[in-house]
């Protein structure tokens, strides 16, 4: 679950339409239109990169009147299939129970849950659950796995932001695991899941 205390907010004598701030966007909150970004108040995690990457300091952020709660309800992951919902996980190569984002600590579950109510792209993966909105950095790669256990493939994300890699244990063919025994990696895997 994420926490939003802030939003961004734009400063239209500043905004230049660059679309540096709409490509950093990992929630799809802006959009540039007629050369002027746009914030979309309930998308918005506040996750700063907006800020930061605007080089017209055009974007700030402002104190919301009280804070909004971005997660899945635990009551609808407990209304989920659980055998499917751990079948996804483990085909992302993550468990249920594990925050799959430190940031945000959101849980694989809740991303699953998300999936399986119907979200297709990483941003609305990250609108229902709050994850990626920290450093982004290990979990997009969870998030991209596990729509692709469920969907089977990724369906095009509304910005350029995500990039279909990701280097981790899972991702080590077999092969490799054999010849390097040393570095443990197929003990790391079971253990994850005993």
């Amino acid at each position: 679950m994420k926490i939003v205390r802030y939003r961004a907010e734009v400063d239209e004598s500043r905004c230049t339409g660059d679309k540096l701030c709409e490509r950093m966007c990992p929630a799809g909150a802006i959009t540039v239109v007629d050369k002027l970004a746009k914030v979309d108040p309930d998308r918005c995690m506040a996750c700063l990169r907006c800020e930061d990457i605007c080089p017209h300091e055009a974007v700030a952020m402002v104190k919301l009147p009280g804070p909004r709660f971005v997660g899945v309800d635990i009551s609808e992951i407990e209304k989920m299939d659980v055998t499917e919902l751990n079948a996804i996980c483990l085909e992302a190569g993550l468990k249920a129970d594990i925050p799959m984002c430190f940031c945000t600590w959101t849980l694989a579950k809740e991303a699953t849950t998300a999936i399986m109510q119907g979200a297709k792209t990483p941003e609305e993966v990250i609108r229902k659950t709050g994850v990626c909105t920290g450093c982004g950095i290990y979990c997009v790669g969870s998030v991209l796995k596990l729509l692709k256990a469920h969907w089977g493939e990724l369906h095009p994300p509304a910005s350029q932001l995500w990039v279909d890699s990701t280097i981790s244990m899972w991702d080590v063919p077999g092969e490799v695991e054999e010849k390097y025994p040393e570095y443990h990696l197929l003990e790391d895997k079971q253990a994850l899941f005993e």
